[in-house]
């Protein structure tokens, strides 16, 4: 008689199926737990005829291993799959002659395919041993070169998954494509794992590909993940959709390949504003060099336009003095002696040469790069406290560059408004802290962590290396630099320098 073990978890759908057989005139063994019907394949495989069983029984042990150990007792075994993953698992995962009878559930019947076989096996299970320990050995063969693929499949670089009937079911997703998604993908829909992925139009694209079993390639594909609690990242992928056919030509999954190009697209994108920040960077450089020639240039003018005014001064005095007069030219001198003090100090900051580290006053290289930075902007409302002077060892342009750089930057912080700066200083050991405050604002948290990274910056049009380039300087000077919002609003920026007596 011809006996078919039946492994279903689920009683009514193992009612049914047994209710088939025993109409057909076959015997039925029902196991509903898959520790149970490991223990029947071991005790009494070499019987049976055939077996039915889900591939998704649970406590660790499935219906493809349980099929597989039963072809390895009993090569001559007929095997149907109660399975919802559809053909292309079946296809890689069944063994070779089964037949997939169909999802749980629904009143399924079964094949006729499945009886012929059942009765082949048994009919000529006495005169087929020969022949069936060599289609033992095919199987075996065949089992050996598809884990094989398998194991190349999860190994390569590129992510590949295959997708499964209309619905597209994810049956198979190597390690790449785990690592891309970062959740786990088999057993599910496209659309239940990446529901963001409808509005991406990526499903029309999907369902194109099944109906009409044209390929979709595509190269540099932009599309976002949804991460719970995390900012959505957007990923850059090449990207293949290939139908996947049976041998009569029809259309039942999808495979799927590509590559992540994400980290290649912001390396390339990190050297495009590299390559345009160092043309900013020549371009300043140039700006510096011919403030340099400018500056040198407008020497000799303002020296004889000094010149003119102390004649002019000396005339007065002798051919009669004329108050209103002589007030005019008491101005206008002044006005020509800044005029070369702030030429001076440009000449100077703009000279190269190695960093000359010596004993200086802090006060007047304070007051010098504010009178600098804020040339040309009479609305800045400028505070001093400088609760600690005296004498520190640094190099005074390189300080100055500094205080230049945190001024502007708080004078950029101001927006439309007025700019209200406070200049101050205070005693920290062995160190001296000056610091520099604004009223905008702020720093933002998004900007904090990475405040004094090259290339970071707030600022539409900034270009993020003044604080790195200040921060660096600091550092060289045995000092250290440091950033905070103030209790009310703006931003306080602190560096130390080393005093001496």
């Amino acid at each position: 008689m011809i006996s078919v073990l039946i492994a279903e978890r689920d009683a009514a759908d193992a009612a049914a199926l047994r209710r088939q057989l025993e109409s057909s005139g076959c015997g039925a063994i029902v196991v509903t737990d898959a520790a149970d019907a490991a223990g029947l394949i071991e005790a009494e495989g070499g019987s049976l005829s055939g077996l039915i069983v889900n591939v998704e029984l649970g406590d660790g042990v499935n219906g493809w291993d349980l099929a597989r150990r039963l072809r390895e007792v009993n090569p001559a075994a007929a095997v149907g799959y109660v399975s919802a993953l559809g053909h292309g698992d079946w296809a890689i995962n069944g063994v070779p002659g089964s037949v997939l009878i169909g999802a749980p559930g629904g009143g399924k019947t079964l094949p006729d395919e499945f009886f012929r076989l059942c009765r082949a096996r048994h009919q000529g299970r006495g005169t087929l041993q020969i022949a069936l320990s060599d289609e033992h050995g095919l199987n075996a063969a065949i089992r050996t070169e598809r884990e094989a693929l398998q194991e190349h499949l999860q190994r390569t670089p590129s992510f590949i998954a295959v997708l499964d009937g209309p619905e597209h079911r994810f049956i198979f997703a190597n390690e790449a494509y785990v690592r891309l998604v970062e959740r786990e993908v088999v057993g599910h829909t496209v659309i239940e794992v990446f529901p963001e992925v409808q509005e991406q139009g990526f499903i029309d694209i999907l369902d194109r590909v099944y109906r009409t079993g044209e390929d979709f390639v595509a190269h540099g594909v932009e599309f976002y993940m949804k991460r719970e609690g995390v900012e959505n990242k957007t990923t850059y992928i090449d990207l293949i959709y290939r139908p996947i056919r049976n041998t009569a030509g029809d259309i039942h999954g999808i495979f799927v390949e590509g590559e992540d190009l994400t980290e290649q697209m912001e390396t390339r994108d990190r050297l495009e504003t590299l390559q345009n920040e160092l043309i900013h960077v020549a371009r300043i450089n140039a700006m510096g060099q011919l403030a340099s020639a400018l500056a040198h240039e407008l020497t000799q003018p303002l020296a004889a336009i000094q010149n003119y005014v102390s004649a002019a001064e000396m005339l007065t005095e002798r051919e009669g003095r004329d108050e209103r007069v002589a007030e005019c030219l008491k101005g206008a001198a002044a006005s020509v002696h800044r005029a070369g003090e702030i030429i001076h100090r440009l000449r100077a900051m703009t000279m190269r040469g190695a960093a000359q580290h010596e004993r200086t006053a802090i006060e007047p290289l304070l007051r010098d790069a504010a009178t600098i930075a804020c040339t040309g902007r009479p609305d800045v409302r400028l505070s001093w406290d400088l609760q600690a002077r005296g004498m520190v060892r640094v190099d005074p342009v390189q300080i100055q560059q500094v205080m230049l750089n945190l001024i502007r930057n708080a004078i950029e912080a101001a927006g439309g408004e007025k700019p209200a700066i406070t200049i101050s200083t205070e005693g920290d050991g062995r160190m001296l802290r000056c610091c520099v405050s604004d009223a905008g604002p702020g720093i933002g948290p998004d900007m904090m962590p990475r405040i004094f990274q090259a290339f970071a910056s707030s600022k539409r049009d900034g270009m993020g290396i003044g604080l790195s380039l200040s921060k660096r300087i600091i550092e060289t000077h045995g000092g250290r630099m440091t950033a905070e919002n103030n209790d009310d609003r703006g931003a306080r920026f602190c560096f130390t320098v080393q005093r001496v007596e």
